[in-house]
């Protein structure tokens, strides 16, 4: 009886795992998507084209969010992880003199804080934090060998999973959760 009920909670989990990889495979993430524009809405893209893997951060003029996430070569290593339009050399914020009088009431604009990106020693993750918004566009784009199997990404905006504002090729879909896994190399085209 024991072996049964063992059993049976084996099949179960197995295919509650698979139930829910079914609907992350289903994403076609060749091609960028049609309807994307830098700035029209708070979100990431990420798309699979000749070039490799392509991700972007964007949102509407009057904020800056900050994106953060791990990307993860499944079975594989990366080869070139490459910033696109990221902020790595911002200006200092000047500090007050307490001993001077301020010229104007009028307060500085703080400038944007720095991107940052890490990729592993073994080459196999890359953790990044991005601070996208204000009409503007940063991304990263990225290179694995042919052996990688997966890439499993784990995302989210201001600290929170934001899903449906994570949009994945050609179509524009969204993943069941902010952490999802895509093959590394996909066909060029789903056959139907």
């Amino acid at each position: 009886m024991r072996t049964m009920l063992a059993s049976a909670g084996l099949l179960c989990g197995f295919l509650m795992t698979a139930w829910g990889a079914d609907k992350d495979a289903d994403l076609e993430p060749n091609g960028r998507p049609q309807d994307y524009r830098p700035g029209q809405s708070l979100r990431y893209v990420i798309w699979h084209d000749g070039n490799g893997w392509q991700m972007r951060m964007t949102g509407p003029k009057g904020a800056v969010h900050k994106f953060n996430g791990t990307v993860e070569a499944v079975d594989g290593k990366f080869t070139n992880v490459r910033p696109v339009n990221a902020e790595t050399n911002p200006q200092p914020m000047p500090m007050p003199n307490p001993k001077t009088k301020p010229k104007s009431k009028v307060k500085e604009k703080a400038p944007e804080p720095a991107d940052v990106g890490v990729l592993n020693p073994e080459k196999t993750i890359f953790r990044f934090t991005m601070n996208a918004g204000n009409g503007s566009e940063d991304g990263i784009h990225i290179q694995m060998t042919p052996e990688t199997k997966s890439i499993k990404f784990t995302l989210d905006i201001d600290g929170k999973d934001h899903v449906n504002q994570i949009f994945i090729g050609s179509k524009g879909d969204h993943p069941e959760k902010a952490t999802f896994i895509l093959p590394a190399n996909p066909p060029k085209e789903k056959s139907k």
